[in-house]
């Protein structure tokens, strides 16, 4: 879980044909325990970052075939079905709080008199690891949880705002999202939230001096400097 180093990469999958079955065999799997490279810096990689929206902004991008499957079969409402009801089964099973402390705390014992052995060569304290093993279980205890609750979120029925024209939905390059509305008396509104936020901030769009005012659907386009663009067509049927 939350593990953002895939499923775009980093896996393989095979079969025996004709007709075996599927399994993966993927690695570099640091994240999903809760782990930040070091060159990652501030970047909102961690257990509080949204894999949904991770994914939905462009996230997980590359050449792994997973992630496009995922994200097309997240239009059947069937498999929407199933996936939801897998998540709280694995969650409630192999991928319980309790079980994967058990499983972390069985290969620390394993491995700790070595670990003791290494740090001691290296001349570091072996309180480092002891440190690390801690992290991940704070990270285990909390991930469950934050997982459960975005997965609530995304598949909860929402207003399908697309079905209203008169509304046009942008999100910029650092990751705020607008909404800008069109009322019947052609005054323009926009709604501006951050990509984490929970909240909307809602102001009047206030047209140059002498534009005229909206008739049509307003277009919202974000620039990679950030400047955002809103075409419509006028009064006078031109385009602004």
């Amino acid at each position: 879980m939350q593990n953002f180093d895939w499923p775009h990469n980093n896996y393989y999958a095979a079969r025996r044909i004709p007709d075996g079955k599927w399994i993966f065999m993927c690695w570099d799997a640091e994240w999903g325990l809760g782990y930040r490279h070091p060159h990652s810096g501030d970047a909102p990689i961690g257990i509080d970052l949204d894999p949904y929206a991770f994914m939905d902004s462009g996230g997980a991008i590359g050449h792994g075939l997973i992630r496009t499957l995922f994200l097309a079969l997240l239009n059947n409402e069937a498999y929407r079905k199933y996936y939801q009801q897998e998540v709280t089964r694995y969650l409630k099973e192999s991928l319980s709080t309790e079980n994967i402390l058990r499983i972390i705390r069985y290969h620390r014992d394993v491995i700790e008199t070595e670990m003791k052995k290494e740090y001691k060569a290296n001349g570091s304290r072996i309180k480092r690891w002891h440190d690390q093993i801690h992290q991940i279980e704070v990270f285990t205890k909390n991930c469950s949880t934050c997982f459960k609750r975005y997965t609530d979120e995304y598949f909860e029925p929402v207003i399908q705002f697309t079905e209203n024209k008169r509304l046009a939905l942008v999100e910029s390059a650092n990751g705020e999202r607008y909404v800008f509305y069109r009322e019947d008396n052609g005054q323009l509104y926009h709604f501006s939230s951050t990509m984490k936020g929970r909240s909307w901030q809602g102001n009047a769009v206030h047209l140059p001096k002498g534009a005229p005012s909206i008739v049509g659907n307003p277009a919202a386009y974000s620039l990679a400097s950030g400047k955002l663009i809103i075409v419509y067509r006028g009064r006078d049927e031109d385009l602004h």
